[in-house]
């Protein structure tokens, strides 16, 4: 190989590496602020997986009592967003759950962590102003 071929190909490297870093660096702030976001939102957050059954269930609950017209719910995807899933694991990590207790539906609001269905909608039903009938926690107007 001649000099100039040297020189190109560590220049080429130099430029790929700063290229890695860069995108490396960006990343890490789009998290940081995701976390920042969901940390100090007045809104409810909620993590929820396209494929999960009891993610589906509340759906139909907050669909079918109109729930969104009452609150803004933030809706964070996490099996098919790795950006999600990791802001889901941090922010988990707040309310001190351990990695292997997460799952979903997860939600986020005030300071407070909650997982499962039960939980969740009470929370919904309870900022949405709807009573909830203890026999069979199902929402009336």
């Amino acid at each position: 190989m001649n000099k100039k071929t040297i020189t190109l190909f560590i220049l080429l490297t130099i430029g790929i590496l700063l290229g890695i870093i860069v995108l490396e660096s960006n990343r890490t702030k789009g998290l940081t602020k995701s976390l920042d976001e969901v940390l100090s939102s007045k809104n409810v957050v909620y993590f929820y997986g396209n494929t999960c059954p009891r993610c589906k269930d509340l759906e139909d609950f907050i669909d079918n009592n109109k729930i969104e017209e009452k609150i803004i719910i933030v809706k964070k995807e996490v099996y098919n967003n790795q950006s999600n899933s990791i802001v889901l694991s941090k922010v988990a990590e707040k309310c001190n759950i351990k990695s292997s207790d997460i799952g979903v539906p997860f939600v986020y609001f005030e300071g407070k962590c909650l997982i499962g269905e039960p939980d969740i909608k009470r929370l919904l039903s309870e900022k949405a102003g709807l009573e909830v009938i203890e026999s069979s926690s199902t929402p009336t107007q």
